[in-house]
């Protein structure tokens, strides 16, 4: 069996699991409270070579107070920043595959008073009137509203919308009418326990804050917990602008259950930006046929979707059924979410380190150290606000517009792993730092005359000429950055052996692709005559335009 979270609960971590039986169990571990101090007798090696003991504490207060004792004597600890749940995590799921989650796609609806104006997360004033779901796992719709006036039933708005458009083949609806709001949240509570997954499409934004509002409006601030699993509580949360670090929201984050939001997963995995993230947009241009006609394109109606609500029923729960269509088209076209749970269980970290830049590779390094290495890394140490700045990245030069002759280019193979793996950049290969940076780089490749001063990771302090350290670092086997950084050679890195290992995956992984993009179209041209199969480029991507659909 494998996770689908986990978290820490006093002196112990909670770990939901999903088997392959497809039953959801709750597991309790002790939590491991312990990290590393200096000790050149201990019995562990950190990435630096240097020894460490191991430090235990039974409970988490005595493991607070230990580290608190260990910083006051100037103790250096290593791994104190590491949470007891994704040690548990790493302990015991490392290398197992991912699990087969239960995934649902969800779409509320929300009522409006026209004096009041539109309803927000921290103006939740207005009821949900409809919620879409889709069981993925299951290939099961289930919509859940509350009509506008009597004489509607489960068979009368089946058979409405059955007329404005019938759910694919392959899947099955259930229609559920209400009479209240608090009818319909205790239904969608039942309907989304055997959910590992809620994943909505601005849903970070609004869906799921929304619901947990209203839920605490109609059942009170416990109930809230009814949205996660037994035993975890979700919690409120500011969100910041990234540029201006100003709120510009609030949203709920459960603890246990996942909650994605797909449009968030789009810009994370997409390359470059689109110019819109509206549903419709996005849906036009992803889910479309083999003449790039949209699949599954929005509803239109006129007016707004208030007055649709009261004036045309079916089309408007209709139109909430599709948004949850949709995301189901985009899993199973882009597969985004399973694609997250790939790489959360490839490094043994959680859902929330998703849309990080960093979280999920700093834990698949630390695996690396721990079960490949058997060494302990050192704790995180942030940055100081004046070095805490955007890093400059590509220069991009605005081109000059017009027919050129004698134009070249050059494309260097995965260009930054490249230079790493060259330079052997790597934490515990890391030398010194030349106080002039580029410039010392460039004096030192040139051999000229010019003064530099080196500054070592000891604090110890070195100055020669740009050609007298030439000769002294080749001397040492060690090598400059562009940048002025000096790197031991005479060992391969962490950094670089892991970007290694996994440039050798990734080729892998281009040949198994370049392989079943030959099987695909030799498979296509038995069901298109007298047109040659469609060849794969030299990333195996193939063209199955014009082949239509294997019947």
């Amino acid at each position: 069996m494998s996770y689908i979270s986990a978290i820490l609960k006093g002196d112990n971590v909670i770990v939901w699991e999903r088997g392959e039986d497809g039953e959801r169990v709750e597991q309790i571990y002790t939590a491991p409270f312990y990290f590393y101090i200096d000790d050149e007798e201990g019995d562990y090696e950190t990435i630096f070579g240097s020894k460490v003991s191991k430090i235990e504490a039974p409970t988490h207060a005595q493991y607070r107070k230990a580290k608190a004792k260990c910083d006051e004597n100037g103790y250096r600890m290593w791994e104190s920043d590491i949470p007891p749940e994704l040690r548990v995590l790493s302990n015991h799921y490392y290398n197992l595959p991912a699990p087969k989650l239960h995934k649902t796609f969800y779409d509320i609806e929300v009522n409006y008073d026209p004096e009041i104006g539109f309803s927000s997360v921290n103006n939740a004033y207005a009821p949900i009137n409809s919620v879409s779901l889709f069981h993925y796992w299951k290939k099961e719709y289930v919509v859940i509203s509350i009509p506008p006036e009597d004489g509607w039933t489960e068979e009368r708005l089946e058979k409405e919308c059955n007329a404005i458009e019938p759910v694919a083949d392959g899947t099955t609806i259930r229609y559920i009418v209400c009479n209240t709001e608090k009818e319909l949240l205790a239904l969608f509570l039942v309907e989304i326990e055997d959910s590992d997954i809620i994943c909505g499409w601005n849903s970070d934004m609004f869906d799921t804050p929304y619901v947990g509002r209203r839920i605490v409006e109609n059942f009170g601030e416990k109930a809230l917990a009814r949205l996660d699993f037994r035993g975890a509580m979700p919690r409120w949360r500011d969100i910041k602008s990234r540029l201006t670090q100003k709120i510009i929201g609030t949203t709920l984050d459960l603890q246990g259950r996942v909650s994605l939001d797909y449009m968030n997963l789009v810009k994370k995995y997409e390359p470059g930006e689109r110019p819109t993230y509206r549903l419709a947009a996005v849906a036009d241009s992803v889910l479309v046929n083999d003449a790039g006609e949209p699949t599954l394109p929005k509803l239109e109606y006129e007016g707004t979707l208030h007055n649709l609500y009261y004036s045309n029923f079916a089309f408007f729960v209709r139109y909430n059924i599709r948004d949850t269509e949709i995301l189901g088209g985009f899993e199973d076209k882009l597969g985004y979410v399973e694609l997250a749970n790939d790489m959360v269980h490839i490094s043994c970290g959680i859902f929330n380190h998703v849309l990080g830049t960093l979280k999920l590779a700093e834990y698949a390094t630390i695996n690396h150290c721990h079960y490949n290495l058997k060494q302990v890394v050192p704790n995180f140490v942030p940055t100081s606000p004046a070095d805490d700045k955007q890093i400059e990245g590509a220069l991009v030069l605005e081109p000059d517009v017009g027919m050129h002759e004698w134009i070249g280019s050059i494309d260097i193979n995965s260009l930054y792993p490249s230079a790493i793996r060259s330079i052997n950049i790597s934490p515990e290969t890391l030398i010194g730092q030349f106080e002039e940076k580029v410039e010392a780089a460039e004096a030192i490749a040139n051999s000229t005359s010019m003064p530099l001063k080196l500054q070592l990771e000891n604090g110890e302090y070195i100055e020669k000429t740009a050609f007298e350290f030439r000769d002294w670092l080749l001397e040492r086997k060690w090598a400059v950055s562009g940048y002025g950084t000096v790197f031991d050679q005479h060992t391969k890195g962490i950094i670089p052996t892991i970007l290694e290992d996994w440039y050798a995956t990734r080729k892998k992984y281009q040949a198994l692709k370049k392989d079943a993009g030959k099987k695909a179209a030799d498979i296509l041209s038995k069901y298109k005559t007298n047109v040659p199969p469609p060849k794969p480029n030299e990333r195996g991507d193939v063209d199955y335009k014009g082949f239509g659909k294997i019947l």
